[in-house]
């Protein structure tokens, strides 16, 4: 650092990079899970589990990884600063997934027999609540620290940290001029050694919600061993019903894309294999 008579100047500019490390992270996480199973009989079997959570953490990643908030220590001085809701919090979820073994028709035709009796039909749901980010400024290097990761102050007018329409993380679901420079004014913006006071991963992202599908049918061949065997066909659909979930919501400040989702999970994926078991 360069002081001049008392009063801080800024960083010496003749230093790099210097890498420091400790083992000062620590993590805290509190849930609930509940579960419930019901043979329906008649071959149907439904399970649901309910996940309510919170998890809380200085850093999300190994620092030095890259320039992402989940492995960023933003202040070191004061790494107590950013405790806060974790990368990987997803404070509500809920699965459930079936299994309905198709009953074999009765009839004298063994082909028909064969080609409709064996199927089983099963799917799996999951919804859950969208992951947090943290609104930063990749560009202002307000905190003098040349990490290019500044918090700004929060917003004059409280804005709700989540439950966005997609819609509304694809159109922004708020603007850049929003969250003010912690710096004073007439100091250009830039370089003046503060950080703002907008807490970390104070807003969450867009949620998800996915239905799996999987078809089986499976046969047996007598002719293929001494023992018999097995032929088994599987047509496996990931995203049946085609929703768009977003992903990758853009909090860079100095991003033209800030507070939109960049991303989507996949669409629908059909699968099919055939094995043998023998």
């Amino acid at each position: 650092m360069v002081v001049n008579q008392g009063k801080w100047i800024g960083i010496n500019p003749y230093f790099s990079n210097i890498t420091f490390a400790d083992n000062s992270n620590y993590s805290e996480y509190n849930g609930l899970a509940l579960s419930l199973r019901k043979d329906f009989g008649h071959g149907v079997l439904v399970k649901t589990a309910l996940t309510l959570s919170k998890t809380i953490d200085l850093v999300s990643g190994a620092p030095g990884q890259n320039k992402t908030e989940g492995a960023l220590v933003i202040n070191p001085w004061y790494p107590n600063n950013q405790r806060g809701i974790s990368s990987q919090d997803i404070p509500r979820q809920v699965v459930f997934d079936f299994i309905y073994e198709v009953p074999k028709p009765k009839m004298d035709n063994k082909i028909a027999r064969a080609l409709l009796g064996g199927w089983q039909m099963s799917g799996i749901g999951t919804f859950a609540a969208g992951l947090p980010f943290t609104v930063f400024s990749g560009n202002g290097n307000w905190s003098s620290q040349a990490i290019y990761y500044d918090l700004p102050n929060a917003p004059a007018t409280a804005i709700s940290s989540g439950g966005y329409s997609r819609s509304a993380f694809l159109t922004g679901v708020f603007p850049a001029s929003a969250f003010p420079s912690p710096c004073p004014a007439g100091t250009g913006g830039a370089g003046c050694g503060v950080e703002g006071n907008l807490g970390r991963n104070t807003y969450r992202g867009p949620g998800f919600a996915q239905v799996d599908a999987g078809f089986t049918k499976s046969n047996r061949i007598p002719w293929f061993t001494s023992e018999g065997a097995q032929l088994q066909f599987r047509a496996e659909i990931a995203n049946v019903l085609n929703r768009v979930n977003l992903n990758g919501v853009d909090s860079n400040l100095a991003d033209g894309n800030f507070g939109r989702a960049t991303g989507v999970n996949i669409a629908r994926t059909p699968q099919f294999s055939l094995r043998i078991h023998f």
